[in-house]
C-alpha cells in the first residue's frame, strides 16, 4: 500500500515538472495537473451524402475556458470540423465522401486534459438524380453531332463520377443499333450522335452515371430518345455500259436501279430515256420492263438505219432524278458465208479425188484453209479426216479426198463454213470403186547350182484383193530352154511361201535367165 502511494506521488511529481505547452499548440500559464474528465456525445452518427452534420461534445465535468480540437491525424472524416470553444462537431460529406469515418476529438484548459474520445460516423451513399430531356430532331445522314451538351446530374454530382452507355438496357429502337457514330464524354456525359447511312426514325440512347463509390446505388441510368427525320433520296441507277445492235435488231439491256426511301416501277412512271440521234433511234422504239432492282431498257432502232446515238436514261421518284448516258451503235446486219451443194464424188480405189466447191460470204474475206473450212467423215477408216485437204482461192476452192490405202466404199462427207459469226454446210456422198490390185512376188537372188542337180528357190507372192496359189498362180519362162525347159519348173507350197524348183537337163550346165510370174 505504501509503495502504491510513493508512485503516485513520483507520477504526480513527474508530470508537475513536464509539459508548458499543450497539445493544441498553446502556451499554458500553469501546469496541466492531470487527465481528470472525459469527453462524450449522444448524436445521431448516421447521415446520407450531402446532409449537414452537427455534434455537440460534451465535458464529463463543468470546466471553464476549455478549448476542442480535432486530431489531424486519426480523424479520417476530412469533411468535419470543431468549433474550439462550443466543441460542436459540424460539416458536410459531399458525394464522394460516403462510407464510414472516425472522429478524435481533444480537448483541455489550462490545468486540465481531457482523454482523446473517438466515435464512428456512418456517411450512406444516394443514387444520383439522373434525368435527361429528349433531344432535339436531326436530319437524316448528319454528321456527328452534340446531342445532349449535359446529361443533367444534380449539381452535388457533378465532377464526382463517370458517364458512360447502357445499351443492354436500352429500350427499342436502339440508337446504337443505327448509328455511324454513337460517343459519350465520360466526364460531362456530352452524347455525340450520327445516324447511319438512310437511317429515319426515333431511336433511344440510356445513359448511365456512376458516382464510383462503389455501392450498390452507385450506378443510375436515365433514357432519351431522338428523331431522325426523313429527308427525301435521290434514286439510283448503275452505270450502262457501250451497246452494238444489228440492223432491224431490237436489244434487251438489263440494268439496275433502287430508291432507299421510296417505291418505284420499271416503267414509264418512274423511268425515261432520251436519243440524242432520232434518226436512229426514237422515242417509240424505247420501252421499260422487269422489277426493281433488276430492270430492262428495250431498244428498237429505226427500220434500215445504220448509226450511232448516245441514249440518256433517267430514274426519278417524282421529287428527285439522277440519270446515266451510253453509245448505241446500229451497225450492218453480218451475211452468213454461201456453199453451193456438193455434188456426189466418186473415184477408184488408192486414187486421191481432186473436186472444186463454190464459197461467198458478202462481208468477210475467206481463205481455202482451215481456218474458215472443215470437213467430217462417216467413214474414217475409209476417208480419214486427216484424209480432207482443202487449196485454192474463194470462191473456187479445192477439196482432196485421200482414202487410206487398198480401202474402197462410201463415206458422207460434210463440208464446213465459219465466218466467225455464222456456220454452213453442206453433204455429199464420196465413194472409192475397189480396182483389182497387182499380185505381188519378192524379189530373187541370183541362184548357182551343180551340174545334174536340182535347186529349189523360195519367194513369196502376196495380193491384197485375191486368193494366190503357189502352183496355180505361177508361171515360167526360160531363155534356155536345153539348159532348163519350163517343164523343169515345179511350183510348190502354200501362198505367200512359195518354191521353184528347177531342173537342168542332163549333163548339161552354163546360164539362163528365169522369169517367174504370178498372176
Amino acid at each position: 500500500m505504501r509503495s502504491w502511494t510513493y508512485l503516485r506521488l513520483i507520477l504526480v511529481f513527474l508530470f508537475l515538472g513536464g509539459c508548458s505547452r499543450n497539445p493544441l499548440g498553446d502556451v499554458l500559464d500553469q501546469p496541466i495537473l492531470n487527465f481528470g474528465f472525459t469527453l462524450s456525445q449522444t448524436c445521431n452518427n448516421t447521415l446520407n451524402q450531402d446532409a449537414a452534420y452537427s455534434c455537440q461534445i460534451t465535458s464529463s465535468e463543468v470546466l471553464t475556458n476549455l478549448v476542442y480540437g480535432l486530431d489531424a491525424i486519426q480523424t479520417t472524416c476530412a469533411w468535419a470540423t470543431i468549433d474550439a470553444v462550443t466543441g460542436i462537431v459540424s460539416g458536410t460529406p459531399n458525394d464522394n465522401q460516403v462510407g464510414v469515418c472516425q472522429i478524435v476529438v481533444n480537448s483541455q484548459n489550462a490545468q486540465r486534459r481531457a482523454m482523446a474520445y473517438a466515435y464512428l460516423i456512418q456517411v450512406n451513399n444516394l443514387p444520383a438524380i439522373f434525368s435527361i430531356a429528349n433531344a432535339a430532331a436531326i436530319f437524316e445522314d448528319t454528321g456527328a453531332t452534340v446531342i445532349r451538351t449535359d446529361a443533367n446530374v444534380q449539381a452535388s454530382e457533378e465532377g464526382m463520377g463517370t458517364y458512360g452507355f447502357d445499351h443492354a438496357g436500352t429500350t427499342a429502337v436502339r440508337c446504337f443499333d443505327n448509328a455511324g457514330v454513337l460517343a459519350i464524354d465520360v466526364a460531362t456525359g456530352a452524347v455525340t450522335f450520327a445516324p447511319a447511312a438512310d437511317y429515319a426514325g426515333t431511336c433511344n440512347i440510356r445513359v448511365a452515371f456512376d458516382d464510383n463509390n462503389s455501392a450498390a446505388n452507385s450506378v443510375v441510368t436515365s433514357e432519351f430518345s431522338i428523331s431522325v427525320t426523313n429527308i427525301n433520296d435521290a434514286p439510283v441507277i448503275a452505270a450502262i455500259a457501250a451497246q452494238q445492235t444489228y440492223e432491224n435488231t431490237a436489244i434487251n439491256i438489263p440494268f439496275t436501279a433502287a430508291d432507299i426511301d421510296s417505291t418505284i416501277a420499271c416503267n414509264a412512271v418512274n423511268f425515261s430515256a432520251v436519243s440524242s440521234n432520232t434518226a436512229v433511234l426514237s422515242g417509240a422504239g424505247i420501252s421499260f420492263s422487269g422489277t426493281v432492282p433488276n430492270c430492262i431498257l428495250t431498244l428498237s432502232p429505226q427500220p434500215n438505219v445504220l448509226g450511232v446515238t448516245n441514249v440518256t436514261v433517267t430514274v426519278t421518284d417524282l421529287l428527285l432524278s439522277n440519270s446515266v448516258s451510253f453509245q448505241l451503235d446500229v451497225v450492218l446486219l453480218p451475211v452468213p458465208p454461201v456453199l453451193q451443194p456438193i455434188g456426189a464424188q466418186t473415184s477408184n480405189e488408192d486414187t486421191p479425188h481432186l473436186f472444186l466447191i463454190y464459197v461467198t460470204d458478202g462481208d468477210t474475206t475467206l481463205a481455202c484453209n482451215s481456218t474458215f473450212l472443215s470437213a467430217t467423215s462417216s467413214n474414217t477408216a475409209l476417208l480419214p479426216i486427216a484424209n480432207i485437204a482443202f487449196s485454192g482461192s474463194p470462191p473456187n476452192c479445192g477439196v482432196t479426198l485421200t482414202p487410206t490405202a487398198n480401202i474402197s466404199g462410201s463415206s458422207t462427207v460434210s463440208i464446213i463454213v465459219n465466218d466467225g459469226l455464222f456456220t454452213v454446210s453442206q453433204n455429199f456422198t464420196a465413194t472409192f470403186n475397189a480396182i483389182n490390185d497387182a499380185p505381188v512376188i519378192s524379189a530373187i537372188v541370183a541362184q548357182a547350182t551343180s551340174e545334174d542337180t536340182s535347186k529349189a528357190v523360195t519367194f513369196t507372192i502376196t495380193d491384197v484383193d485375191s486368193t494366190l496359189t503357189c502352183a496355180g498362180s505361177m508361171s515360167a519362162a526360160t531363155s534356155n530352154a536345153g539348159l532348163v525347159p519350163v517343164g523343169n519348173i515345179v511350183f510348190s507350197g502354200t501362198a505367200p511361201n512359195c518354191t521353184a524348183t528347177v531342173a537342168p537337163v542332163a549333163d548339161a550346165n552354163g546360164s539362163v535367165n528365169l522369169t517367174l510370174t504370178v498372176t
